[in-house]
């Protein structure tokens, strides 16, 4: 509540728990899966015996996805949200070593014009999905084009398919207020 300025009746105690609780995702625990299997998780940080962060991650086939992290605000300084993902990015590692095809960590969506977003464009080596042709591009080449316009098609192969762009902008534009939302994804070595 404090980070976000949100006022003490929200979320809701079932907001909360729907969004960072109740997973859709199954559990599941295949041979040639990791040793914890995959569905979401809850990573808990603690210091001095006092938990100051839990972060919420699905462990999916081919990537950990970063759902969310939330921290005691007295513990601030000590930057949790960049220590929370070094610490995703090692995990993602550690479980590439048994499940090779597990190769991705996923920020989520990367909103350019959004400083508490901005971040995920620090990591390298990490690609934003095109919006228009769904293939992945690196955001070093993407950041020009956001700098100039809140959407933009990142993939610039004119042979390239407009894999329904139209119906994609639309929704966009519905659902975000036409800010231009990227999928980021980092590459793990």
């Amino acid at each position: 509540m404090v980070i976000h300025k949100d006022p003490p009746d929200k979320p809701t105690v079932s907001q909360f728990t729907r969004f960072l609780c109740s997973s859709p995702l199954e559990a599941e625990n295949p041979p040639n899966g990791p040793d914890c299997g995959y569905g979401s998780f809850h990573q808990q940080y603690w210091l001095d015996g006092r938990i100051i962060a839990v972060g919420v991650i699905d462990i999916l086939p081919y990537c950990v996805s970063s759902v969310y992290l939330y921290y005691d605000p007295d513990y601030s300084f000590l930057s949790l949200g960049v220590y929370s993902a070094l610490r995703e990015i090692a995990f993602t590692r550690q479980l590439h070593q048994k499940t090779s095809q597990l190769s991705y960590y996923y920020m989520g969506f990367y909103i350019h014009s959004c400083p508490k977003m901005k971040y995920k464009g620090q990591y390298r080596p990490s690609d934003l999905l095109c919006p228009e042709t769904y293939v992945w591009v690196p955001i070093e080449q993407c950041l020009p084009s956001l700098e100039n316009s809140k959407y933009c098609r990142f993939n610039q192969d004119p042979e390239a398919g407009t894999f329904g762009a139209e119906l994609c902008q639309k929704s966009l534009a519905l659902f975000l207020g036409s800010l231009c939302v990227a999928l980021a994804l980092n590459r793990v070595r």
